[in-house]
């Protein structure tokens, strides 16, 4: 019988949420969270949970043929976090829930940078003009 506790399993797994799904943390306990999901070719969506001692972080993006992205997280109580949108130059940004609490602060490098509190939210970045 082989052992599948190997480390390449855990390593592709934090890859997974990581990178791909975007949830990172800032600081001990999950209390600072950082969401950077790195979008590239062949995936269509993923969809990632983390059960943290402050309770669940989810994150969940796809997009359609007509050139949408859309990205959905949920941050939990007693947490904020710095949420990197991915975003050209050219894209819109709109933030399609929780409206009333995230806050962009910067754009930089492919990203439109929000601080939000604990909640669920939803970013939309479609082709055209972008506006922040």
């Amino acid at each position: 019988m082989n052992s599948f506790a190997h480390y390449s399993f855990g390593a592709v797994g934090r890859w997974m949420f990581q990178y791909v799904a975007g949830i990172d943390t800032d600081g001990p306990g999950f209390r600072q969270l950082v969401l950077k999901p790195h979008v590239g070719d062949g995936l269509d969506w993923i969809e990632a949970r983390y059960a943290s001692i402050c309770g669940e972080i989810s994150s969940r993006w796809w997009h359609d043929d007509n050139r949408v992205w859309q990205w959905r997280v949920t941050i939990p109580a007693n947490t904020k976090a710095v949420v990197y949108v991915p975003s050209a130059g050219n894209q819109r940004v709109q933030v399609t829930e929780g409206t009333d609490f995230a806050k962009l602060v910067r754009s930089e490098a492919g990203y439109s940078v929000f601080e939000a509190p604990a909640g669920t939210y939803e970013f939309t970045v479609s082709a055209g003009e972008r506006k922040d």
